[in-house]
């Protein structure tokens, strides 16, 4: 069944009736599944966590549109997207949402907005057939560019690597992937943000500190600064919101850092910031934060993580993508990233993979609050007029 026909029988049957969550309400709600069930899968605070939950959520509904219908129901249910009628969950998850439209060159030059690069490819074994309606479908949303390859070929994976390096800016120069004559397909997406601090940290107050994990004690470089920002608390975290140049009236960007109190965990922390919208509840006050300097590379095989959410079918299927190419099945998916966070500001990128085989200000001055990010803490840059998750990860060590 092509795409076309599944959206007429869909809105025939009701779905256009059915009451519509916020892209905001799925976006948050999948982020915190995905770091909890990653978390979970890694076995606990243990290892660090960076993945970019917009994209992988976003391409896994594109994915939706290629696939059969049990395998599309599974997909949408475990992305928190089960009640959205299937149109207006392309256009929620279209391309443009991540993306800057009409940049000015100076502003970029001048860091007062963002960098941001979306580039996403289909390869496919040159003599296998693509549903051309399908692709024509869905190109409004997504802008998928395909490709015939022959996969046998012993240098393809050098020249995807050099590919993706370039579209990452530099930040994932080694791609860690082997393709052969075993994949039949593979789509490659390839995520690259960076900004600047509204306010930055003096490189001067940066100092060597201990950072605590469950391994023990680690000596980093502590970024430090005493500023008015959006900040809340309560019985279980400290927590912050650090904005970057954002020289624009559509969009804003931040990175969100949550701090688990003494006697709590990170898991508590997910568990929390699912159920309660911490964002609402931030307010203006006088912060003395003192924040690691980091860099974090991680490859994750998302695999056995996306079973766990409820995807099993997902990789059972002998035919995965039947509204695309029929006859081949998901093999893996991987996420592999860097992120770099500094006085200055961040830097991120992240490649998604999927291969197919065959088959206010108060009138009295309080003190600072005091937020020491000397353990492990959960991350996140957004782009809060959306509430798009672009990155998000745990740090639990350095």
């Amino acid at each position: 069944m092509d795409a076309k026909k599944f959206f007429y029988m869909e809105s025939q049957e009701g779905g256009c009736n059915l009451p519509q969550k916020s892209y905001a309400e799925v976006a948050s709600a999948f982020n915190y599944k995905l770091l909890s069930a990653i978390a979970a899968n890694d076995g606990g605070e243990k290892d660090n966590i960076f993945v970019s939950p917009c994209r992988l959520q976003a391409l896994l509904v594109l994915l939706s549109n290629w696939a059969g219908g049990s395998v599309r129901n599974q997909i949408r249910q475990a992305i928190c997207c089960d009640d959205i009628d299937c149109r207006e969950l392309n256009r929620m998850f279209a391309d443009e949402r991540f993306l800057i439209p009409n940049v000015n060159k100076k502003d970029l030059e001048e860091y007062l907005v963002p960098t941001i690069d979306l580039s996403t490819m289909m390869l496919y074994q040159k003599e296998l057939a693509v549903n051309k309606r399908t692709i024509a479908d869905t190109k409004d949303f997504f802008d998928v560019h395909y490709r015939s390859v022959d996969f046998s070929v012993p240098s393809l994976s050098a020249e995807l690597s050099i590919e993706v390096e370039k579209a990452s800016h530099g930040m994932i120069a080694n791609l860690q992937i082997d393709v052969n004559e075993a994949v039949r397909a593979l789509l490659l997406d390839v995520f690259y943000f960076k900004a600047c601090w509204v306010n930055y940290f003096d490189e001067e107050q940066t100092q060597r500190s201990s950072f605590y994990h469950n391994d023990g004690v680690s000596e980093v470089d502590m970024m430090s600064v005493t500023d008015v920002m959006r900040y809340h608390e309560n019985d279980v975290l400290q927590s912050v919101c650090l904005d970057y140049w954002a020289y624009m009236l559509t969009k804003r960007y931040s990175m969100w850092i949550h701090l688990p109190k003494k006697g709590h965990g990170i898991d508590e922390v997910l568990s929390l910031l699912a159920d309660e919208d911490v964002y609402s509840k931030y307010e203006d006050a006088e912060v003395h934060l003192n924040l690691p300097r980091f860099e974090i590379e991680k490859r994750t095989n998302l695999t056995e993580v996306l079973r766990q959410m409820g995807m099993d079918e997902l990789f059972s299927a002998t035919d995965g993508i039947p509204n695309l190419i029929p006859g081949v099945s998901f093999a893996d998916v991987i996420q592999q990233g860097k992120i770099k966070v500094d006085e200055y500001g961040a830097e991120s990128a992240v490649t998604t993979y999927c291969a197919f085989a065959t088959s206010c200000c108060p009138d009295e001055e309080p003190e600072p609050v005091e937020m020491n990010v000397n353990r492990n803490f959960v991350f996140e840059i957004v782009e809060t007029s959306s509430g798009s998750r672009l990155f998000s990860g745990v740090v639990n060590k350095l």
